[in-house]
């Protein structure tokens, strides 16, 4: 071994990295070596005890540490050990008047295996990576045994929030598997299909070994989660557990480009995470910021590790449809958490993603969180928001959520209906695409219609037929379709039970802007001057019209000229579809020579 101090230090910290094989090589064939290791470690001890600066304490520690991985390679109760014990006597590592906080604990745990009373029976994680991995490594191998001592979760925690590398996350992730081996009643304990071996054994291979399998280790931790869940119920510690697996999670972020091509591995993680998204609805701690943190993650990795040629399983989907409802749940009861974590754009996101990779539709009765939440965010005074979250529930071509008389009455039971016509009434030009589209959707279903007219849908969509009137008909024509078909398929789905609502004045002033439109549009197809191709369903407005002509008497048609508008249009409308009983009135030739500048001037055009 050298004689340079400073290369001295770089051996005891490269000590470490040595594979199992080569350590106890040393110990067997190179006394010598082993030797002035351990008088080095005595002196960096003694020059801490005399002078305890910070880096007097670092170096005792690199070279107890690199003591401590060589003798794991060795049984304890050999000589080795006893030659440790005996060289080391445990005050050492401690004086009444020296800070608690220079306490070399750690170490004197790691070579003794006894916990300080000082520390009230409490291992302390110190600063310095590798003798961290030693008392990890300790209590690893130690784990069962009458005499071992166990690190807590805020043990853990301490361990992941410090810098740490893929070694440190290794070792947790092995022991953390461990401990849901102990807890487990089942006789035989399995994590899943992949070679995973003993943890003991695992605990003593080198930290590139361990760092290289740290994909794997924090699979099995993964599938050990929903055992975990089982016993661990405290809030306090909860939060430790969703913090150090939030660890693990965005460590698996960061492998991903790396581990895709491992197809075993990438379906390992996916079937664990589907092991924790089942258990998420169950936890208690529904305000704990770290928990939100950890399903978040827990939902980001599972888009993360989601292959663009792989389907979903359906469990799968049905347990990230979980997660969403529980997220939905803190985002409508929390409003602190959910704006410091940016939950409405993070599930806007992910449910973008759901709508083209799901290959299921989701069952909302289910999911009454997101019911309650979705159905609140139509209130939002940004109109934009709004567009947003009405896209979201028309989900594509397929649609996020199943249908049915049962998911129809949960819609219902949150106001929904109500909601989307508030949405109408304010006529803003983002939220009309989507709404539009979902109306006309929704309105297919009698009930759903039945229920839309009953809270003022008729009303609201023949106000927004009278706004869209030049001088804004570009904005009127570009509408034209999505209007059309939303206020037809309602009229056919209510038209026999409703028939009151709909013979209201304003809807029969919104056909007669439908049908000036009808003129309009033959107009410039007359002169050239088509710009936009709509599509204007003659006889079903007709059909309408003949309905509401039926309730109200024709003549309430006849005093708004849409009779004139009717009857100029050309083809499309039939001309002698209805009677309009002209032979009431003393000059009925005159009706049906009315002219364009007529039409305007009667604010119709």
């Amino acid at each position: 071994m050298t004689s340079n101090p400073e290369d001295q230090i770089i051996v005891a910290q490269n000590v470490c990295s040595l594979e199992p094989a080569v350590a106890s090589g040393i110990l067997l064939h190179d006394p010598m070596a082993w030797r002035r290791l351990l008088g080095l470690t005595q002196d960096a001890l003694r020059l801490w005890h005399d002078c305890p600066t910070t880096i007097n304490k670092r170096t005792a520690e690199l070279f107890g540490a690199a003591v401590c991985y060589l003798l794991l390679q060795q049984p304890e109760h050999g000589d080795k050990w006893q030659q440790v014990r005996s060289t080391f006597p445990t005050d050492v590592f401690w004086r009444p008047e020296l800070p608690s906080w220079l306490a070399l604990d750690a170490l004197e745990f790691s070579i003794t295996g006894k916990v300080p009373k000082r520390t009230r029976g409490v291992i302390l994680i110190g600063t310095e990576q590798s003798l961290n991995k030693m008392v990890l490594r300790k209590v690893i191998l130690g784990f069962g045994h009458a005499t071992s001592r166990s690190l807590g979760w805020a043990d853990l925690v301490r361990l992941v929030r410090i810098p740490h590398d893929d070694t440190i996350l290794s070792l947790v992730a092995l022991y953390i598997r461990q401990i849901a081996q102990f807890v487990d009643d089942e006789a035989q304990w399995t994590l899943g299909m992949l070679e995973r071996g003993d943890p003991r054994t695992q605990a003593l291979a080198s930290d590139e070994y361990l760092a290289e399998k740290v994909g794997l280790n924090i699979a099995n931790a993964l599938w050990a989660w929903d055992k975990l869940a089982k016993v661990v119920t405290d809030p306090t510690k909860v939060s430790h557990m969703a913090e150090i697996y939030l660890s693990f999670m965005r460590k698996i972020e960061d492998l991903a480009s790396r581990i895709q091509a491992d197809w075993a591995l990438v379906r390992y993680l996916r079937q664990g995470l589907q092991k924790i998204v089942f258990g998420i609805g169950r936890r208690t701690s529904r305000d704990s910021v770290t928990y939100v943190r950890f399903v978040l993650g827990t939902i980001s990795l599972s888009k993360t590790l989601h292959l663009d040629d792989d389907n979903l399983d359906p469990m799968a989907e049905m347990g990230l449809w979980k997660a969403l409802d529980y997220v939905a749940g803190v985002a409508h009861d929390n409003s602190e958490i959910s704006r410091n974590l940016g939950l409405e754009d993070f599930m806007i996101k992910t449910l973008a993603w759901v709508a083209s990779s799901f290959q299921t539709q989701a069952e909302i009765q289910s999911l009454p969180n997101f019911v309650t939440f979705l159905a609140s965010r139509l209130s939002d005074k940004d109109a934009n928001q709004q567009s947003r979250w009405l896209s979201i529930y028309c989900g594509g071509e397929k649609g996020l959520f199943t249908e049915g008389q049962e998911a129809t009455t949960v819609w219902m039971k949150t106001g929904f209906s109500a909601q989307l016509i508030d949405c109408l009434e304010q006529r803003a030009e983002q939220t009309r695409p989507p709404l539009l589209q979902l109306l006309t959707d929704l309105s297919k279903s009698v009930v759903w219609a039945r229920r839309l007219v009953d809270d003022g849908f008729v009303k609201a969509i023949a106000g927004l037929i009278i706004d869209l009137t030049p001088p804004r008909e570009n904005c009127w024509t570009s509408t034209h379709d999505l209007v059309t078909d939303a206020l037809l398929s309602a009229w056919k789905s209510s038209a026999r039970s409703r028939i009151s609502y709909w013979a209201d004045d304003k809807m029969l002033i919104a056909i007669g802007r439908l049908v000036s439109f009808a003129y309009a549009e033959q107009e410039r197809r007359e002169l050239g001057q088509v710009l936009l191709s709509v599509s204007i369903p003659f006889d079903e407005v007709m059909e309408l019209v003949r309905h509401l002509a039926a309730y109200r008497g024709i003549h309430a048609f006849v005093a708004r000229n849409i009779d004139v508008m009717i009857n100029t249009t050309g083809p499309g409308f039939s001309k002698g579809s209805l009677n309009w009983e002209y032979s009431r009135y003393c000059d009925s030739n005159s009706m049906l020579l009315c002219t364009r500048p007529l039409h305007i001037d009667a604010g119709l055009l």
